[in-house]
């Protein structure tokens, strides 16, 4: 008899379920990162780093007259006029500068020759800069001033507009400004050639140009770029006295709006000196080229290269796999975690402790006994790389970890509680596993939100054991995934906390770490008896929880694949290479060629700085894709085995390295 495939509304809702973007290759891909990875697959041979490219820009710096109240003129609101906007363009080659400025009926007549000449005198004077013109306009109405901007704009038609804290207040205010004085309609053909139906001046984004904040670029991550130095503060005023040794213009007035009323010429050219400094910033550090060398290297288009590396990185990657026509695994397995319920993917990141890092290893100095005063200091060139490299760590290499020995323990007791139905031994491993939490988050992790991590973790220790418990499956059929999304959500999860969590678990994968350093009869007898549990996740087969004596763990695993200090296993070079590790060899030779081509120029010739910010590119995108961004949630291929692999292994290189160097020194002295 013919079996028929019944169709009903519950099988529907459990095939929508469980069904995400991600278990589809670049479904769920933004489209502007698309088609630069498209453009890129049929350009790269004519487009790529090896040719300079010129970046037209446009530096720009706005006042608001707040009309003598306390509170910010938020962008949000922009409910107080521009009064000033300065501009320059580098298609003027710093030689021409203009300021659009709102009169107040209170002003006198305003003698616009004089205030330039004046002004280009004390720009050459204060800033010893020649500026060969500066244009004011003065405007009795801020519409036509807000025109004249856009005007300027699209007459120049530069690919980067860039000021500096620009995010969050010039862009914002400017266009939420032009929305409220025009309207929609008409603000939307002042801003684009193209026909802008909906857009957000929060959060401006234009076919026309890029936005660039100058502060993002310059300070340190998390919250920028790092391409600049590590200061007290990271003021406009601050960065220019680091970089340029200029200062802003400082006035005696109580403030702005008193500036503005009383002074109008010394408002003018505060405001105008703001974008000359933002201009004399680019020149110098060239920033802006340097994330678009970047953004080249990767694949990546500007505006999501400027959202921070970690889609420098997606690109990259993804251009790799599209290029040489494979689909990584670990993107295709990827779930959405928020399939917990009321554990959203946010939060079960943040908080889980199964998506903790162990951070890089900082000896404590201590006193030292003798010899005071000797330091000893260590650099291991391209750890991270060299890490990648040695074990052949990439997605499409990793096939499993092996759990701690206490998670064998763990899954012994889950297999009696499911498999008998034991609620009660249940409930007592429930209260177990909380207090491994509240013990693991006091004594090991001390975070800062720590009543919120141990609510958390607690919650979804119970939720995850009582929904195995509940399934209807046997523990058998639970460990050999066969309903997958169960296994998969449910048990990784759960066991991925209880090896991070139970107090006899170390930081490293306790049996590899006998494996390396102890001796063959001590680890022998040591492990003989055991048995261990392996997440076995190839990419060749079905994944599932195996459960193996020593012979098995020796004969199949070890003898096979390449294990590292954290438990983690991959391929053999010699069975398939990584993309990761052979990003890595590539980036370093490339690096050393444009070292090389660098110091066939002058110092200061252009071509010297365009070399320069390539191999310095590649350096930085080399560590960023090697361990950087692999850690933060925010990437989309993250792995948390993967990055904990990489820490775990730097740390162990470091306190090696360590411990032969306090033998040098002891035999030394």
């Amino acid at each position: 008899m013919e079996e028929k495939l019944i169709i009903n509304q519950n099988n529907v809702d459990n095939l929508i379920n469980k069904t995400y973007p991600h278990q589809y290759y670049l479904l769920d891909y933004n489209p502007e990162q698309y088609q630069a990875i498209e453009y890129y697959s049929q350009r790269k041979d004519i487009d790529n780093n090896t040719i300079p490219q010129i970046i037209h820009k446009c530096f720009v710096d706005i006042e608001v007259f707040n009309e003598f109240k306390d509170e910010f003129p938020e962008p949000k609101y922009a409910s107080k006029p521009i009064s000033a906007i300065s501009l320059m363009f580098t298609q003027d080659e710093g030689k021409v500068g203009y300021v659009l400025f709102l009169k107040h009926e209170s002003h006198k007549s305003l003698d616009v020759k004089n205030i330039e000449k004046d002004i280009l005198n004390k720009i050459e004077k204060d800033y010893n800069y020649k500026l060969d013109k500066l244009n004011v306009l003065i405007f009795e109405e801020e519409e036509k001033l807000l025109e004249k901007y856009f005007e300027f704009l699209h007459s120049y038609d530069p690919a980067v507009i860039a000021g500096f804290n620009s995010y969050i207040f010039d862009f914002p205010y400017i266009y939420k400004r032009a929305l409220n004085l025009f309207g929609k309609a008409k603000c939307a053909l002042l801003i684009s050639k193209f026909p802008i139906t909906n857009f957000d001046p929060l959060n401006i984004e234009l076919p026309d140009f890029e936005f660039v904040d100058m502060r993002k670029l310059y300070v340190p991550p998390p919250e920028g770029f790092g391409f600049g130095n590590t200061l007290e503060n990271y003021s406009l005023n601050t960065i220019a006295e680091e970089e340029l040794n200029l200062r802003k213009v400082e006035y005696e007035e109580k403030n702005l709006d008193e500036l503005y009323m009383e002074n109008p010429e010394l408002y003018i050219y505060y405001n105008f000196v703001d974008t000359l400094l933002i201009y004399m910033l680019d020149k110098k550090l060239d920033h802006i080229n340097l994330l678009n060398m970047q953004r080249r290297i990767t694949c990546s288009s500007y505006s999501y290269g400027l959202i921070g590396r970690s889609k420098l990185g997606e690109d990259l990657l993804t251009f790799r796999y599209r290029e040489q026509n494979l689909q990584p695994r670990a993107f295709l397995q990827k779930e959405k975690i928020s399939s917990f319920t009321k554990f959203n993917e946010e939060n079960f990141k943040s908080f889980s402790l199964s998506f903790k890092y162990f951070g890089a290893y900082v000896r404590n100095p201590g006193k030292p006994k003798k010899h005071s005063g000797l330091i000893v200091d260590f650099d291991q060139s391209s750890m991270y790389p060299s890490i990648d490299e040695m074990f052949n760590i990439s997605y499409e290499t990793y096939q499993g970890i092996l759990y701690n020995y206490p998670v064998f323990k763990f899954l012994s007791l889950l297999k009696e509680i499911i498999n008998n139905q034991n609620l009660e031994l249940l409930q007592n491993l429930e209260k177990k596993l909380h207090f491994y939490v509240d013990d693991f988050v006091d004594n090991k992790l001390k975070p800062q939100s720590k009543n919120d991590i141990k609510k958390f973790n607690k919650e979804l220790i119970t939720y995850l054991l009582y929904t195995l418990f509940d399934s209807g499956y046997s523990f058998e059929d639970i460990l050999a995934f066969k309903d997958y999304y169960l296994s998969k959500t449910k048990l990784i999860p759960l066991l991925e906390i209880v090896n991070f969590i139970h107090p006899e678990s170390k930081e490293y994968n306790e049996f590899i770490y006998d494996y390396l350093f102890m001796d063959k009869d001590d680890f022998y007898n040591k492990w003989k008896t055991a048995r261990f549990v392996i997440h076995y996740n190839p990419t060749s087969s079905k994944q599932k929880v195996l459960i193996v004596d020593f012979n098995t763990l020796l004969s199949k695993f070890i003898s096979r694949y390449i294990f590292t200090i954290f438990g983690t296993f991959f391929y053999t070079h010699d069975e398939k290479l990584g993309l990761l590790p052979d990003i890595s060899r590539e980036f370093k030779t490339e690096r050393k060629k444009f070292k090389k081509l660098r110091d066939s120029y002058e110092p200061d010739s252009d071509m010297y700085k365009f070399n320069d910010g390539i191999q310095y590119s590649m350096k930085v995108l080399l560590n960023a894709i090697s361990y950087g961004v692999l850690a933060l949630n925010s990437f989309r291929y993250n792995d948390k085995n993967i990055g904990n692999t990489i820490t775990m292994s730097g740390r162990l290189q470091i306190k090696i390295a360590q411990y032969f160097a306090d033998r040098i020194i002891q035999n030394m002295f």
